[in-house]
């Protein structure tokens, strides 16, 4: 009897303890406390990562090329039209500038011809001094009988030759500079000319991929040896016998 007390009283204070449990829970839950369960590890991840774009096949270049050239084949006709008609309102302009050039060009011409002759001229007044003065020497050095005689023909002779040299030097100066060939100049147009257009690249064609030698099939004799199986001993113990 006593013990039956005794198992009723543990029992009862069993229930009485987790009733106290589960009224703290109801009391929490009331009071607005919530429970937060320990967090658990997870895979990381980056949100922040992007996928880079698979690069454009030779298919897709040249597809894109098609379109890019059929646009500048459009863009290269509107600018002949355009460019047309620029120089049809700039044309008095234009024949103005060219005249002008042709002009400045054709007065080069007459300059620089004229200074041809003058340096040929020169050229020949040297010649016609040098050779003078050699026939000069010649003809002294025939009646020179001594040192000092022989020795003034010739340094006559050089001072000629130096003379004819120090003339033509300053004829040449007197030319002036060498002339400089005009060039056409600029045209400058109130309005500005049409920009014509780029043409468009075509894409590269990949290489196709080497292909590997397949390795050679065996022969049919290599099959036969192959093939055949070689004679045991007791083939041969059995065939002397």
């Amino acid at each position: 009897m006593r013990k039956t007390t005794t198992l009723t009283r543990i029992a009862l204070t069993a229930l009485i303890s987790g009733g106290l449990v589960f009224a703290s829970l109801g009391t929490a839950s009331a009071a607005g406390l919530t429970l937060t369960p320990t967090p658990t590890a997870s895979p990381s991840t980056n949100a922040g990562a992007t996928t880079t774009p698979p690069a454009s096949t030779y298919a897709q270049q040249l597809e894109a090329f098609k379109v890019a050239q059929a646009a500048y084949q459009v863009a290269l006709a509107k600018w002949k039209v355009d460019f047309a008609a620029w120089q049809t309102s700039n044309k008095a302009a234009i024949d103005a500038n060219n005249a002008a050039f042709q002009a400045a060009l054709g007065q080069f011409e007459v300059n620089q011809n004229a200074r041809k002759a003058k340096r040929i001229a020169i050229a020949a007044d040297l010649h016609a001094a040098i050779d003078k003065a050699t026939a000069d020497f010649k003809t002294a050095m025939i009646t020179a009988k001594t040192a000092d005689q022989k020795l003034t023909v010739s340094n006559a002779f050089k001072n000629a030759k130096d003379a004819a040299a120090a003339a033509q030097k300053a004829a040449l100066d007197a030319l002036g500079p060498e002339l400089v060939r005009p060039t056409k100049p600029v045209f400058v147009s109130t309005s500005p000319a049409p920009i014509k257009p780029i043409q468009p690249v075509a894409p590269i064609k990949p290489e196709k991929p080497a292909v590997t030698p397949k390795e050679p099939k065996p022969t049919k004799s290599e099959d036969g040896k192959k093939s055949n199986p070689s004679v045991s001993p007791t083939s041969k113990e059995n065939s002397k016998s």
